[in-house]
């Protein structure tokens, strides 16, 4: 049951948070707690990652990195479940026309 609220979730945050540009790719690292753990933004700096934002209430983290070892680097840390490029699956909204 969590997995689904998770996911979706997750969708709901990658449609929002990600309408801007970057040349690094975007991760959503989910953690086995339901919080996002003390230290983690630290963890994310020091994998190569920059902190976008942390859902504590799901345990669910937002990073961007443009390190192609970034994910391996989390994937190493006991507390996460699992860690995921956005690239495949995020939504790019566009801006209404102003006519």
């Amino acid at each position: 049951m969590r997995r689904g609220a998770v996911t979706a979730a997750a969708a709901v945050v990658l449609s929002l948070a990600f309408a801007s540009t970057a040349s690094a790719d975007r991760y959503i690292v989910l953690y086995k707690s339901q919080n996002v753990p003390t230290g983690a933004k630290a963890d994310v700096e020091k994998g190569g990652g920059t902190w976008i934002r942390g859902y504590d209430a799901i345990g669910v983290a937002i990073a961007r990195s443009s390190s192609s070892a970034f994910a391996g680097k989390l994937r190493n840390d006991s507390r996460i479940d699992g860690v995921s490029s956005t690239a495949g699956f995020a939504s790019r909204l566009r801006e209404p026309d102003s006519g």
